[in-house]
């Protein structure tokens, strides 16, 4: 899902470089000040702002469609502050998240993705929420095609296939795999097989079934 907030065909990346000559503009200008106050203690903001001003628009249009986002942000302002902050929350679930993969045991490993992704839906239904509740106050384009996104991506719909998701990874029924017998009756050709996937596996094949449970 692209926000496309601050252009009208392209997502905003505050990660490329600069137009030549930026770095003595800003110094000579003071503007790191100007970016300090307008981040207020957020480097990522600061970075944003920092590429925003030494990157301005040529077109008219692309003018006032930025224009119209900034009016919608400041007459929402504590609503914008919240999308904000579910970002910044989303962000630091994946941050604190991401040791757990490097469990060598893939019990481990599986419940630390399922509580990520549980997280991750907490997260997104949120901003359902948030959408829900704030779309009807805002009214430029960007805003308003961002609120559409979010609506139709994120719907009722959505969240039940990855309920299902997640109820199907804790494998209340066990686990169905078949394996075949190598040298010294080792278990080789690990297959993870779904119930009812329609392989036909019988007790006469080369490969034993095992349910785990």
């Amino acid at each position: 899902m692209k926000a496309y907030l601050m252009y009208s065909d392209q997502d905003f990346q505050c990660d490329d470089d600069l137009p030549w000559g930026s770095d003595t503009l800003i110094t000579d200008l003071e503007l790191k000040t100007l970016f300090a106050t307008m981040a207020r203690g957020d480097a990522f903001l600061y970075d944003v702002a920092r590429k925003a001003v030494m990157t301005g628009l040529r077109e008219p249009q692309q003018i006032r469609y930025r224009q119209d986002v900034l009016r919608d942000c400041v007459s929402n302002a504590s609503a914008v502050r919240s999308l904000y902050g579910i970002a910044v929350e989303a962000i630091e679930i994946e941050k604190k998240s991401y040791f757990g993969f490097f469990n060598r045991y893939p019990a481990a490993i599986l419940s630390a993705a399922r509580s990520l992704m549980q997280s991750f839906i907490a997260v997104l239904m949120k901003l359902r929420a948030t959408a829900d509740q704030t779309s009807g106050r805002f009214h430029s384009e960007g805003f308003t095609r961002f609120f559409a996104m979010i609506e139709q991506e994120l719907d009722d719909d959505y969240f039940h296939t990855l309920d299902e998701h997640l109820k199907a990874l804790r494998f209340r029924n066990g686990t169905l795999m078949s394996v075949a017998l190598g040298k010294g009756n080792k278990g080789v050709a690990y297959v993870l097989r779904k119930r009812g996937d329609g392989t036909g596996i019988s007790s006469s094949d080369s490969s034993t079934e095992s349910l785990l449970r």
